[in-house]
């Protein structure tokens, strides 16, 4: 998907009669209920078959969801048995602030109408 999106999200309709913009809000505020908020970006996708709009932002949240993951999985398996944090678990928990700062940009500038991509998935997104 272009930086540039070509409709305008307040005003298209999506899943449940609500507006795209707000559809693709609560999927970026998902992130923020913890793993069991990871059902409503996979939903959406299910859902919603034609609005990129939407689309995009559930994909993104998607493989935040994943990456943050697969991070904590890694962490904890190669954790040293000891009571205090191992450098990877420090490196994952700065990983998962920073990227809940770019999730709540993107929460944001979908409210807004407008896309906006986390740097770190610029690449990934495009090719899904």
């Amino acid at each position: 998907m272009n930086d540039k999106y070509v409709g305008n999200p307040k005003d298209e309709v999506s899943i449940g009669k609500l507006k795209a913009n707000i559809v693709a809000l609560i999927s970026n505020i998902s992130l923020l209920i913890g793993m069991p908020g990871i059902f409503i970006p996979i939903i959406t996708l299910l859902l919603e078959k034609k609005n990129e709009f939407v689309r995009f932002y559930a994909k993104q949240t998607l493989i935040s969801y994943i990456t943050i993951l697969i991070g904590v999985i890694v962490s904890n398996k190669l954790k040293v048995n000891t009571n205090k944090p191992d450098i990877l678990t420090i490196i994952v928990n700065i990983y998962i602030l920073i990227l809940f700062l770019f999730q709540f940009v993107a929460a944001k500038n979908s409210f807004a109408g407008v896309i906006y991509k986390i740097p770190i998935y610029k690449n990934i997104i495009d090719k899904i």
